[in-house]
């Protein structure tokens, strides 16, 4: 639930760049077999860096 927490209170501050490059993972995730949860983006850890200075 922290995770969750945590991407709910970054989503509004990610850059263009950031929003594309998710848009862009979840069209590609959707296209898979495998099941989708945008948790899992590997980009989050990356804004997560940047927002925290």
């Amino acid at each position: 639930m922290l995770n969750l927490e945590r991407i709910v209170r970054m989503a509004p501050n990610m850059t263009v760049e950031e929003r594309d490059a998710l848009a862009e993972w979840a069209e590609e995730a959707l296209e898979s077999s495998s099941p989708f949860d945008t948790t899992t983006w590997p980009g989050w850890r990356a804004v997560a860096r940047r927002l925290s200075h």
